[in-house]
């Protein structure tokens, strides 16, 4: 049987594929080797970028669910990859670029896309984090400075400090530089349980102070 490339599909085949046959489908249309779990980088990107170029359609919007989840998905799979493609410093420029065509809000609030408080906004940082792009540190920065709560439901969880918008912009930076930790150490605490979650706010000041100690951090870094 003759391999089937994703560049020969129509637009939307691949996008349709993926969600709806999974893991098969990238089976299916591997060309070239991969790892023993099936993964297959360029299958991957490419569906990243062909959910980019879906979204630039007339009738699509970013709240068409589509090309934004096939997009997640396929980053997710990506960055869990990363050892794999750690040295190729021309992926994660791919990777950033596609996740801005989706959500130029990112870069400009009077776009329409997402806005910090929706969740939609929540995954689109973190779509960015995992493109492992360092250009995209700046774009993140900005939302250091956003105090609304980031609207992820995180405030419906027991025990958990509700984060805001520039927590999520402080985790996604972090692992942008690879700084794993900051997350899990410094937005992992406990609050005072989902009754009385208001109460933890106070954790907010002790989150203030990371973010602080990030963008000294930030500022001490060399400039291009």
């Amino acid at each position: 049987m003759k391999t089937i490339t994703p560049p020969m599909m129509k637009p939307k085949t691949v996008l349709c594929l993926a969600l709806v046959l999974g893991c098969g489908f990238r089976d299916s249309f591997a060309d070239g080797v991969g790892t023993s779990d099936g993964f297959q980088l360029e299958i991957e990107i490419h569906i990243v970028e062909q959910a980019a170029l879906d979204a630039l359609s007339p009738v699509a919007s970013w709240t068409n669910g589509v090309p934004w989840f096939a997009m997640d998905n396929a980053i997710g799979e990506i960055d869990r990859h990363y050892s794999l493609w750690s040295t190729n410093t021309s992926i994660p420029p791919r990777l950033s670029k596609a996740v801005l065509t989706i959500f130029p809000s990112l870069t400009n609030i009077s776009m329409p896309g997402p806005q910090p408080g929706n969740q939609m906004w929540c995954n689109a940082v973190s779509m960015l984090a995992g493109s492992h792009d360092l250009a995209m540190i700046a774009v993140l920065r900005p939302f250091l400075k956003n105090k609304v709560v980031a609207g992820d439901g995180s405030y419906w969880f027991e025990d958990k400090t509700p984060l805001r918008a520039c927590d999520k912009a402080a985790i996604a930076i972090s692992l942008l530089l690879g700084d794993k930790n900051f997350a899990d150490g410094g937005f992992a605490i406990s609050g005072a349980g989902i009754r009385n979650v208001r109460d933890s706010y106070r954790k907010w000041d002790e989150w203030d102070k990371k973010i602080g100690e990030l963008e000294k951090r930030l500022d001490e870094l060399p400039k291009k």
